[in-house]
């Protein structure tokens, strides 16, 4: 599929194509213009809309680059956009820098630059500067990394399994041992399913927007024996809040600075602030 000569049906392609020494730089959504354009040339007038959309969605999927959502950062200038095999010098060149959005946030990203939510950091080694509550905090570069990390990466939780002994054997029904071996089968699909499962966020910009909603809904909450934890592992005084098993550890009075996820509140050493 010679996909990439429709790339000439491109409106106004200094707006949305660069040429980089990586490869050909395709703005936001102007990969699925380029697949519309090619599918219209296809299959002109033998197709209805209905499957004209779904064909455009295949193809985007399909050639959406399995390295993801990348930056291109030049001066004051920021796309976000893809990465294409393409060498084609007609088009506006680049030497801009490039960097992954799964890897990488900055604050010129054009999705942050629209929003309100969002504004350039007041402390060192914080991303970003939000309010709520009444009250203007700073997220930590740390805060976002443990979020993100510990969002695609949950812990699979393993219960023991007992050494089998010939006497366990013999002591067992039939059925139970059938139950046993069923119980573990299930225990090895869910852990399958976890490892090879779409990581829950792709970017850290998608990230980010849900662990600002986290926050906004947490509440107050106060840790047991806190002075003894500062004592024995060296930690910061800090304040806490929680919000859906996230924990998250205000700093310094308002500052992010990491977070993690607990199944029971109570359990961990925390109880609801009155």
């Amino acid at each position: 599929m010679e996909l990439f000569e429709s790339l000439k049906y491109v409106t106004e392609p200094q707006k949305k194509l660069r040429q980089t020494n990586q490869g050909l730089f395709i703005k936001g959504g102007s990969l699925s213009e380029i697949v519309q354009s090619h599918v219209a040339g296809l299959r002109r007038g033998k197709i209805n809309f209905t499957d004209k959309k779904k064909m455009v969605q295949k193809w985007v999927k399909k050639l959406t680059p399995k390295s993801g959502l990348h930056y291109l950062v030049e001066n004051d200038f920021c796309w976000t956009g893809y990465i294409i095999p393409v060498d084609n010098q007609k088009y506006p060149k680049s030497n801009g820098k490039i960097l992954s959005c799964k890897d990488h946030f900055i604050l010129q990203d054009p999705l942050f630059k629209k929003s309100k939510l969002f504004r350039p950091p007041k402390k060192e080694n914080c991303i970003a500067t939000v309010n709520f509550e009444g009250q203007e905090y700073q997220i930590a570069a740390h805060a976002l990394d443990s979020f993100y990390n510990r969002s695609n990466n949950p812990e699979v939780s393993k219960t023991p399994t007992k050494k089998e002994t010939t006497s366990d054997y013999k002591s067992q029904s039939y059925y139970d041992m059938l139950q046993e071996q069923k119980q573990e089968e299930q225990e090895k699909q869910e852990e399958k399913l976890q490892k090879n499962k779409e990581p829950r966020f792709k970017t850290k910009r998608d990230a980010l927007y849900s662990l600002f909603e986290l926050l906004k809904r947490s509440v107050p909450v106060i840790r047991k024996n806190k002075v003894k934890q500062i004592i024995t592992y060296g930690f910061k005084d800090a304040e806490y809040r929680y919000a859906k098993k996230w924990i998250f550890v205000i700093e310094d009075g308002n500052v992010l600075g990491t977070c993690y996820q607990k199944d029971n509140l109570l359990e961990a050493g925390y109880k609801l602030k009155k």
